[in-house]
C-alpha cells in the first residue's frame, strides 16, 4: 500500500459532495512531489456561482487530509 493511497478517490468523492454530482476520473491530474512526500491534485470543475466556489474552499479547508489548496 503507497503513502498516499486512495487520497485520489477521497479529493473525487469529496468534491463530488461538494458540487453535488460525480467528478469524472478523467477530470483529476496527479503529480507525485520529487521525493514522494506529497501529491499534487488537480480537480476541473464547472461552478456556477461564486457562493458554489466559497463552499467548496471551505470544505477543503475543513478536510485534515488537505494540506495546500488554491
Amino acid at each position: 500500500m503507497g503513502k498516499h493511497e486512495g487520497f485520489r478517490d477521497h479529493v473525487r468523492l469529496l468534491f463530488g459532495r461538494l458540487v453535488g454530482s460525480e467528478v469524472a476520473q478523467d477530470s483529476i491530474a496527479e503529480v507525485p512531489s520529487r521525493q514522494g512526500n506529497y501529491l499534487s491534485l488537480t480537480v476541473t470543475v464547472y461552478l456556477q456561482t461564486e457562493e458554489h466556489r466559497q463552499a467548496i474552499y471551505l470544505g477543503l479547508h475543513q478536510d485534515e487530509r488537505i494540506i495546500y489548496y488554491l
